[in-house]
């Protein structure tokens, strides 16, 4: 594994982490969301 791919692989692999927690992120933000809808 030379330098280039290693790199290409931390990449990819810190783009899925990211993507993950932005998922998570966002479904928590909704659901605060839709909760204080409701309480108003």
């Amino acid at each position: 594994m030379n330098k280039k791919e290693r790199m290409l692989s931390a990449t990819s692999y810190a783009l899925h982490v990211i993507r993950s927690f932005y998922f998570i992120f966002k479904r928590s933000f909704l659901r605060k969301e839709k909760r204080n809808k409701e309480n108003r």
